[in-house]
């Protein structure tokens, strides 16, 4: 791998849902496709956490989706991360204007390739999110 390919962005089909919205597709897709009156504003957060039965490392997806006015924004990331804060792989999917390949939608992928392209705020930040919403299981 050379040097240049520390993080690769690329375009892609369509924007991938956690759970919820995955069962609350089609309400969604209404929602993207309709008209927001002016000031309106919906924001969703949605955290998943977990951790790696192998390697122990820290798995997280964040995802946002923001509309405001008729802006709707889709981004969703996806980490590994081992516990002592090295990013094995993050991708970054942004979207904005909805969820499918549909005329007007862009949907855009950026790979980390390399845990130094990664500030160490960002680290902290996604450690944090992951302590927070990784429940342990008893057995």
């Amino acid at each position: 791998m050379s040097s240049s390919s520390i993080i690769t962005n690329e375009k892609i089909e369509s924007f991938e849902l956690g759970p919820y919205w995955e069962e609350h597709r089609e309400t969604l897709d209404k929602l993207s496709k309709s008209d927001m009156p002016p000031k309106s504003r919906m924001f969703y957060k949605e955290v998943i956490a977990d951790k790696h039965h192998k390697t122990n490392n820290l798995i997280i997806k964040y995802s946002i989706i923001n509309f405001s006015h008729n802006r709707k924004n889709f981004l969703t990331i996806n980490a590994e991360m081992t516990p002592d804060l090295v990013i094995k792989h993050e991708e970054i999917i942004f979207s904005s204007n909805g969820v499918g390949g549909t005329s007007g939608n862009e949907v855009k992928r950026t790979i980390v390739h390399h845990d130094k392209a990664v500030h160490k705020k960002h680290k902290e930040w996604l450690k944090k999110l992951h302590d927070k919403h990784h429940h342990h299981h008893a057995r």
